[in-house]
């Protein structure tokens, strides 16, 4: 199965399709669907992104780490990360120095 992925929006998650060349093992998101949530919500409405990962890993990887740290500040301060590890669902933030610091697990 792939890694699914997607945003967090008023405590639900909103799934984006999946187009990366690889989605066994990694994501990226559908250009268009991000732009149509973009458009329809305000960016403060959003929690964060969310994917899942197949192994069992549940801290975000070194290429979750790239990603998350393009991302403009107004993101990376306001949103969460989670990732997706069998039954649960992890939650993170980035410091400032490029840290993650987990913020809480929460069972599906």
């Amino acid at each position: 199965p792939n890694e699914i992925c997607g945003f967090i929006i008023n405590g639900e998650i909103l799934y984006i399709d999946n187009v990366h060349e690889f989605p066994e093992h990694n994501f990226a998101m559908d250009y268009d669907q991000q732009l149509e949530v973009l458009k329809e919500f305000e960016i403060r409405r959003i929690g964060g992104i969310i994917h899942s990962h197949k192994n069992d890993a549940h801290r975000p990887s070194d290429e979750d780490t790239k990603m998350w740290e393009g991302m403009p500040d107004s993101v990376l301060e306001g949103w969460s990360y989670f990732v997706i590890c069998g039954d649960s669902i992890y939650s993170y933030k980035m410091t400032k120095r490029g840290e993650w610091v987990e913020l809480e697990c929460l069972k599906e």
